[in-house]
């Protein structure tokens, strides 16, 4: 654990942020909106409104979201352990020129595609820009992903100021390409409950 002072922590808060991600689920929405009332700007940049295979409806409530130009492309996923799903691999081709648009303080970048690779290039360019990975990976999710993703994945980490993981597991993946502990932080999944404590407490 560490802690700011309170001119330190007012300059954090000064930074312009942008978040790269594919949508918005229900769960992040509270998190999103925390980021923006607390952040003097926060900026979205979604592939995509929504996936066709979530059932959750479009909802941003009030947040500076734009969408991005994408090329969408669906395929079968296997696990080594024998399971499947289809997947949806989103390629934002204009992350780089909004990127420079913007110019952000601290950029927020969603997984190891596309859009992280251009946030990294922007982030060689821009020297003062940090860069947050933010990679919800588990040491199972993400067995035999191969070589050249391992490439890229460790390509991209060394250009990461830090990086976000949702779990133990997934701190454990990062670190084994070479991330030193003290940039990686714990973001774990979280939900509104109060759809849950306003159930009856009924038997």
């Amino acid at each position: 654990m560490f802690s700011l002072s309170r001119n330190q922590t007012a300059a954090q808060h000064s930074r312009a942020t942008v978040l790269l991600t594919n949508f918005v689920p229900p769960y992040r929405l509270p998190l999103y909106k925390s980021l923006a009332d607390a952040l003097k700007s926060f900026r979205i940049f979604l592939s995509t409104e929504m996936e066709p295979s979530r059932t959750w409806p479009v909802a941003w409530d009030g947040l500076d979201v734009t969408v991005q130009r994408v090329l969408t492309v669906r395929r079968p996923w296997k696990h080594p352990l024998g399971f499947s799903e289809t997947v949806y691999v989103h390629i934002p081709y204009d992350t780089l020129n909004l990127l420079r648009r913007h110019r952000p303080d601290v950029v927020i970048s969603a997984e190891f595609g596309a859009r992280t690779l251009q946030a990294a290039l922007y982030r060689r360019l821009n020297p003062t820009t940090r860069l947050i990975i933010w990679a919800c990976v588990s040491e199972h999710t993400e067995q035999n992903r191969g070589l050249l993703r391992a490439w890229l994945r460790r390509w991209l980490l060394l250009h990461a100021d830090a990086v976000l993981v949702n779990g133990q597991s997934g701190a454990r993946y990062i670190r084994r390409f070479g991330v030193s502990g003290d940039k990686v932080f714990l973001a774990p999944y979280t939900t509104d409950i109060a759809p849950f404590s306003a159930i009856p407490l009924l038997r």
